[in-house]
C-alpha cells in the first residue's frame, strides 16, 4: 500500500474515532473559520468558491475542479438548498500519527430543507495557520 493511500485512511480512522466522541473541544479560531466559510459558500451555492479557497493539495491531487464542483453540487441539491440553521455538536482536533499534520473534525446537525443531517467536516493544517477541507459527509439524524 502507497504512502498516500495509508495516509488516507489514517485521516478518515482518525476522523471516524472524532465524531464517536460527544464533549465539545476547543479548536483552532482558523480551522473554525474555514469551516464556518464553507457553511456559508454551501448554502449560497458559491460552490466554485468552495474549491478555489477551501480544497486542500491531497484532495485537488485526487480529484480535478470540475469533479469536486460536480460531487459538492449534487450533495447540495440532494439536500434541497442550502441550510436553515445549524450547530455544533462535536469538534474534535488531534495530530495524524503518520504525517504529524494538525487535524480537526467539526459535526454539526443542520436543518436542510429534506430535514435534520449530522454534517461532519475535516480539516488538515496544510501549513502554519492554513486550513484545508479534506472531507464532507452528510447523514441523515435519526428519528427518535
Amino acid at each position: 500500500m502507497c504512502a498516500v493511500a495509508k495516509t488516507k485512511i489514517a485521516l478518515l480512522i482518525l476522523t471516524s474515532a472524532f465524531f464517536l466522541q460527544s464533549a465539545v473541544a476547543q479548536i483552532s479560531s482558523a480551522a473554525a473559520a474555514v469551516a464556518n466559510d464553507f457553511n456559508v459558500k454551501f448554502d449560497n451555492n458559491q460552490i466554485n468558491k468552495i474549491y478555489d479557497s477551501h480544497v486542500g493539495d491531497f484532495v485537488r491531487s485526487k480529484m480535478t475542479r470540475d469533479s469536486s464542483v460536480s460531487q459538492l453540487s449534487v450533495m447540495r441539491s440532494s439536500l434541497g438548498g442550502g441550510a436553515s440553521s445549524r450547530s455544533v455538536i462535536t469538534q474534535q482536533s488531534s495530530t495524524d500519527p503518520s504525517t504529524g499534520a494538525k487535524v480537526v473534525a467539526i459535526r454539526y446537525q443542520a436543518v436542510f430543507p429534506i430535514g435534520k443531517v449530522y454534517e461532519d467536516l475535516s480539516l488538515v493544517e496544510e501549513k502554519p495557520g492554513v486550513w484545508k477541507l479534506y472531507g464532507v459527509f452528510f447523514n441523515p439524524v435519526p428519528v427518535e
